[in-house]
């Protein structure tokens, strides 16, 4: 008998690794919702006279139109006479969610003012998420929200079969991207597994000590594991795993085409030769060690001081951050794709030379397409003064760990850790449903792929004089998406 959904869930739980000074947990992404005001914003969408609201006050947003609500609540799809639709999404309007409010500083001339802003006030007000009152809500024992305090330590899984896959590649075929129906006919009934880990505020700053550069609320991270099996009624094996991070130039990423600032690393689960050093997952038994980023959440397999380049030269931040970019800049968020550049060519003539073929070509081919979405080729770097450079991710690394979530089903040693199992379940509370189990038909705060339907909008609030949307809450990425990229960029590196 294969296993269920559930029992694929629980056999791969990752640990994960949290530096000492991480102060965001992954917490479930629906009792954030429910704490939530929702706005609505038209382009330009970093002008605060672009925002209108809110739809929706902070506590009144219902995810399941199953549950029972107060008249003055509001589910996540329904239309209310007066009430414009709550998850209206496309190229001039979206939706943001906002917890916390804003902050009022200016991290650009070393001064701080700390003012809170619960509303839309001015542009210059309304420039940075309030990430301190967040941590206050979900990490103060005597002020915060107990509902949010139990809602950590929390994941939600979904399980991708081999009929969803091809049904999702047979869907939308043609855009761009011809690896991926290509590889997936060259998998054993193959099944992606994601952990999707929702943390509710980023910080991310600049090495010159500007922590609201690219910091906001609302952000999210996956770690992904593809299986497959030769018969589908044996269980299924591990082969890849996937994790996310920010966009680092320079390295084979999947990127989402509309998230545009997190990417997917994909590896194999085990080495196929001796020829090739490659980063694997540690493991016990079938549980996957991750150390988290302090800040960024970026997911690492290996622990230490991974270094970044995220900023193509358009967009190089000057002066320690207080211009995001060398020249005027508009907001890239809703960009096309742009033809291949030199740069991307040359891994096409690469892949037929190292004699790939065509699946070798066809991942070179996709590669390209994606990194020219950025307008720049492999090896671009930033122009900015040495000040404006990426804060490196750092992670906890032995003798020196923060907290360490792992499944319950194991019992660790860690000196110096603080281990915390897994609450993700599926419980009610308050007459309300909470599941760490993904339902997208069900549950609409996740984007339904096939439908169009589902939110679409924004996790956390829409910041002020931010043309790329640096400080602005993320979209939920198409995760699986990105990972059959990064793993097409894979192959076409380092062989089939």
């Amino acid at each position: 008998m294969p296993e269920s959904f559930e029992e694929l869930v629980r056999r791969f739980e990752p640990i994960l690794y949290f530096h000492p000074n991480e102060r965001f947990l992954p917490s479930d992404a629906k009792r954030f919702l429910e704490h939530c005001a929702m706005w609505a914003a038209k382009v330009p969408f970093d002008k605060v006279k672009s925002w209108s609201g809110p739809l929706a006050e902070h506590g009144t947003i219902r995810g399941t139109s199953g549950e029972k609500k107060k008249p003055e609540e509001h589910f996540l799809n329904e239309r209310v006479s007066n009430v414009p639709h709550l998850v209206v999404d496309t190229p001039t309007e979206e939706r943001f969610l906002d917890l916390a409010g804003w902050r009022f500083s200016d991290p650009g001339d070393g001064s701080v003012l700390e003012q809170f802003i619960s509303k839309p006030t001015s542009d210059q007000k309304n420039r940075f998420a309030h990430r301190d009152e967040v941590d206050r809500l979900y990490n103060d024992a005597a002020q915060g929200q107990p509902a949010l305090r139990d809602s950590k330590s929390w994941y939600h899984a979904e399980l991708f079969d081999t009929d969803r896959l091809r049904n999702l590649l047979a869907e939308r075929p043609n855009e761009r991207l011809p690896i991926l129906p290509d590889l997936f006919d060259r998998l054993k009934n193959p099944a992606l597994l994601c952990y999707y880990l929702f943390f509710p505020a980023h910080d991310e700053g600049l090495t010159c000590g500007n922590s609201e550069f690219a910091s906001y609320v609302g952000d999210w991270a996956c770690m992904a594991v593809l299986l497959e099996t030769d018969d589908p009624q044996d269980d299924y094996m591990p082969r890849w795993i996937g994790v996310s991070g920010r966009r680092n130039l320079g390295t084979r990423q999947g990127f989402d085409e509309r998230e545009r600032r997190i990417a997917m690393n994909v590896r194999r689960w085990q080495n196929i030769s001796d020829v090739h050093a490659r980063v694997l997952p540690e493991t016990i038994d079938d549980h996957a060690k991750i150390f988290v980023a302090a800040g960024t959440h970026g997911l690492h397999l290996r622990s230490g001081t991974h270094a970044f380049n995220p900023f193509t030269p358009d967009a190089q931040p000057q002066r320690c951050g207080k211009f995001d970019s060398p020249q005027p800049a508009k907001d890239h968020s809703d960009d096309g794709f742009s033809v291949p550049g030199p740069a991307s060519w040359y891994k096409l003539a690469a892949a037929g030379l190292l004699g790939l073929g065509p699946i070798g070509f066809a991942a070179a081919l996709g590669w390209a397409l994606l990194e020219d979405n950025w307008g720049v080729g492999i090896s671009a770097v930033g122009t900015g003064s040495v000040d404006d450079e990426a804060q490196p991710d750092v992670t906890a690394e032995p003798g020196k760990l923060g907290r360490v979530i792992h499944p319950q089903s194991l019992t660790l040693t860690e000196p110096g850790a603080e281990l915390i199992p897994w609450a993700s379940d599926q419980v009610t509370i308050d007459q309300r449903a909470y599941s760490h189990l993904v339902d997208r038909d069900a549950q609409v705060w996740w984007p339904n792929m096939l439908s169009n339907g589902g939110f679409r909008g924004r996790w956390g609030p829409r910041c002020s004089l931010d043309p790329f949307a640096r400080r602005a809450g993320m979209r939920f990425p198409e995760f699986w998406r990105m990972f059959f990229i990064a793993m097409a960029k894979e192959i076409a590196a380092t062989g089939p």
